[in-house]
């Protein structure tokens, strides 16, 4: 995807350091929707999503967690709840915390 930020070098760690300058205290989240299961059609966005979040926390860039918009559905399998269970484990073992900053529940 193409971003004007991609002129300046970094920009993600840069953006997530400036912050954390600013505001030492606050707790910094890569937030974002369609990665909280590790499964199926989210599958390549969720490891896309953990690799931008690994290097990030790799790098010290300042990111302390990972926000979850997620719709769940009264008809998922118990694999898919395992999905979303085995992402927050391996984020737990990176040392950044997990935060469902949305979430619904479709009744179909």
């Amino acid at each position: 995807m193409e971003t004007p930020w991609a002129i300046i070098d970094d920009y993600v760690c840069k953006a997530y350091k400036t912050a954390k300058a600013a505001l030492p205290n606050a707790k910094m989240y890569y937030n974002d929707y369609k990665h909280a299961a590790t499964l199926g059609r989210y599958e390549a966005k969720s490891n896309s999503v953990f690799k931008l979040v690994k290097d990030l926390k790799d790098r010290n860039c300042g990111v302390d967690g990972v926000g979850f918009q997620s719709h769940v559905d009264l008809n998922y399998a118990d694999e898919n709840y395992a999905a979303i269970t085995g992402n927050i484990k391996r984020y737990a073992k990176l040392g950044v915390e997990v935060a469902f900053t949305e979430v619904d529940v479709r009744c179909n």
